[in-house]
């Protein structure tokens, strides 16, 4: 998926413009996309029959726009999905280099979340920073 539209456009593959477009997905596997932030999530609206979305190994993922994807969940967003995999060898970016990164997602997004849907299932694997 990491591409660019329409051949000699210089602009990154619009991941958020799949949400918009296809309103029937149920599933969804980005794993290895290193051109997906995580802000797609946020801004993208629709995706209103997603069950499963897989971010595994997304290289600049970033952990405030997974912590903010969450914290749209948990206000309503998304309500079919039931299954999010944010696993990351290399953890979540910090930065827009992807240089510095984040072994965690905030434990307290979490709890919440596993409150409001008790069924959900979210992986988050990281490898140890040591």
């Amino acid at each position: 998926m990491y591409t660019y539209v329409r051949g000699g456009d210089d602009r990154p593959f619009d991941f958020g413009m799949l949400f918009k477009v296809f309103h029937e997905l149920k599933y969804v596997d980005f794993s290895g996309c290193t051109g997906l932030t995580g802000r797609e999530l946020v801004t993208g609206g629709g995706g209103n029959n997603l069950e499963v979305m897989i971010l595994r190994n997304c290289e600049h993922l970033k952990q405030v726009a997974v912590e903010q994807f969450i914290e749209a969940l948990i206000g309503g967003h998304l309500r079919l999905l039931r299954h999010l995999d944010i696993s990351n060898i290399k953890g979540l970016a910090l930065d827009d280099g992807g240089t510095q990164r984040s072994f965690r997602v905030s434990p307290i997004l979490i709890q919440q979340l596993l409150e409001q849907r008790p069924n959900f299932c979210l992986v988050a694997e990281f490898s140890d920073p040591s």
